[in-house]
């Protein structure tokens, strides 16, 4: 979205917190050095871990079908820019400052949320889901830590980096290369990778 201007850096960004941190990457509130008012989730992916846990598929899958296949989606979450240094991966990704649907549970009374709030989320997640399989896209890893509230308090559905692509597109250079570090999983004829929900 930046255009023709340089590739950002992690010096032009002002971190506000840490929202979530996973396995191999961790996600951050941040804004631009220069424009306090343009804020982002920045997630950060560390390069040797993901080599160590053999998830460069599905950080390219990610990537790939947030900036291309689910890019017109409005329950998906945006994927703004990406860009990389010597250790580090970056993804800026929507903020979504409502938070996940697991802390507004945890934060509901009695951990439990109204029927009128349960329908709402549902029925909103249920059509981002339809949506993201009539763009050829299955999430496979659909949970309350995995469905996000925008600012408006709508549902925003992020981390697709197990979901399957039914439609794949022209191979990307990253694809590539993410596909040829898991070449024996992607010669089987049938999806048998674990996931997680």
């Amino acid at each position: 979205e930046r255009g023709t201007t340089r590739p950002f850096t992690t010096s032009d960004f002002v971190t506000v917190d840490t929202i979530g941190e996973g396995s191999y990457s961790d996600v951050r509130e941040v804004f631009l050095a220069n424009n306090p008012s343009e804020r982002y989730a920045l997630k950060t992916m560390d390069k040797r871990q993901i080599v160590r846990e053999n998830k460069a598929r599905y950080v390219a899958n990610e990537r790939t079908l947030l900036a291309e296949r689910l890019s017109q989606c409005e329950g998906v979450v945006r994927l703004h820019f990406t860009f990389q240094d010597t250790y580090s991966l970056y993804m800026g990704l929507e903020l979504c400052p409502g938070g996940d649907l697991y802390w507004q549970l945890q934060r509901s009374e009695g951990k439990m949320m109204s029927e009128e709030k349960v329908v709402f989320y549902v029925s909103e997640l249920l059509s981002v889901v339809q949506d993201c399989h009539e763009h050829g896209v299955i999430h496979r890893d659909v949970k309350p830590e995995n469905v996000l509230l925008d600012e408006t308090g709508h549902v925003k559905l992020c981390d697709f980096g197990s979901a399957l692509d039914l439609k794949p597109s022209p191979k990307s250079a990253l694809v590539a290369i993410a596909e040829h570090v898991g070449k024996n999983e992607a010669e089987k004829q049938r999806c048998a990778s674990f996931v997680g929900t």
